[in-house]
């Protein structure tokens, strides 16, 4: 008697398991993994010195006003590798030094449209070398082929260069005038119809 409970109890359980699970049922599929959040990332280059907190920090700071003497003296050079471009990247990938990032970066699907590859917005080997070469090539460090901000302004700082004007946006005018582009973040010099002097800002070199 014990033992036909028991069956009558597993038939039970079966049947109402596929009840709640019918036959031939798409079974969901996870989809890409998302990309890596701009805030959750960090230098891949190590700064040569770090800043620490110290509790002296909390006074007020003590201004210190040069003299005309001081200002008349040329400012000592930056030192080497103080202007270079350090993609921000995965902490991970950081911490290991890979050589080609497996992570999505945030700005994948504009790096792909502007390399010619499929803009899917999934990172891939072919993707990570296209990116990588694109970085050697214009000295971001480092070229592990992470799509990240640094690497994105770079692309629209090179595709400006040629002709930052050419929506003309910017009035064109016999002398200088500074324009702004702020969908591309973009500010340059023109005079009459040539552009120079092109920069990009809203990220972090």
């Amino acid at each position: 008697m014990i033992c036909s409970r028991v069956v009558c109890r597993g038939v039970a359980v079966v049947m109402a398991a596929a009840c709640v699970v019918p036959v031939g049922s798409a079974v969901a599929v996870p989809g890409p993994p998302a990309p890596v959040p701009e805030a959750e990332l960090v230098p891949g280059v190590a700064p040569k010195s770090w800043v620490i907190d110290t509790p002296d920090q909390v006074l007020a700071p003590d201004v210190y006003t040069p003299g005309a003497r001081e200002d008349a003296v040329e400012p000592r050079e930056a030192e080497p590798g103080a202007y270079d471009l350090v993609e921000y990247v995965p902490l991970g990938d950081a911490v290991s030094r890979v050589t080609c990032s497996k992570q999505t970066g945030p700005y994948q699907r504009q790096a792909e449209r502007w390399l010619g590859l499929k803009a899917d917005g999934k990172q891939s080997a072919a993707d990570c070398r296209a990116v990588r070469a694109f970085q050697l090539k214009h000295k971001i460090k480092p070229a592990i082929g992470f799509a990240g901000p640094v690497t994105w302004a770079t692309m629209q700082l090179v595709g400006a260069r040629k002709n930052p004007n050419a929506a003309k946006k910017c009035p064109v005018r016999p002398y200088r005038v500074a324009c702004v582009d702020l969908g591309r973040q973009l500010t340059w010099v023109q005079k009459g119809t040539k552009g120079d002097r092109v920069h990009v800002w809203g990220h972090r070199p």
